[in-house]
């Protein structure tokens, strides 16, 4: 059904749970090119729907491979990841400006703790701000890779519903039609 559906997807696995009168939908991005692409795609459905979008992003770093970087900068790992955190959320501000004129609230959430997998921390900040997640579809040759292994936690585990957006797809013109058939 991912493969072939040209509009959002509403993914629901045997763990959901309803969220009643959601107000927003988060969309988890790594400020990466294709995460751009797919947040144009994110603001559009959120924007049918009447619902403000929630950037979320999970500072995730190699302390290892900082921690050489930094002491050879002469830096500490704890400056490193400051300023790291500093530039995410000036990079967040900047996509917020850009997008402004959508006239789509976007808020912008960073969570700094670099323990866990990014998935788990995806799921449950989606479950305590009680809104749905938006994620972009990706293209790819095995099915489990069709949507990217992150992605394929985050619908295989998350306890609220997903929203899985075609990659090109006009996804203000037929979202309405698509929940409208859901």
């Amino acid at each position: 059904l991912l493969r072939i559906v040209k509009t959002p997807v509403l993914v629901l696995n045997s763990h959901w749970r309803p969220i009643d009168n959601y107000e927003a939908l988060v969309f988890p991005t790594d400020f990466s090119a294709r995460s751009k692409t797919a947040l144009t795609q994110a603001i559009a459905f959120a924007k049918s729907q009447g619902r403000k979008l929630i950037l979320y992003h999970k500072y995730q770093v190699d302390v290892q491979a900082i921690s050489s970087l930094a002491l050879s900068a002469g830096f500490s790992i704890r400056h490193f990841q400051e300023n790291e955190i500093a530039s995410r959320k000036r990079l967040a501000a900047e996509w917020i400006q850009e997008f402004s004129p959508t006239g789509v609230s976007i808020d912008f959430f960073l969570d700094p703790t670099t323990d866990g997998e990014i998935w788990d921390s995806i799921i449950r900040f989606a479950a305590l701000a009680k809104a749905p997640i938006v994620i972009g579809k990706i293209k790819a040759r095995r099915e489990r890779d069709l949507i990217g292994g992150l992605v394929y936690k985050v619908v295989q585990k998350a306890r609220v519903p997903v929203f899985v957006l075609h990659p090109r797809d006009s996804v203000q013109k037929r979202a309405s039609e698509g929940l409208r058939a859901i």
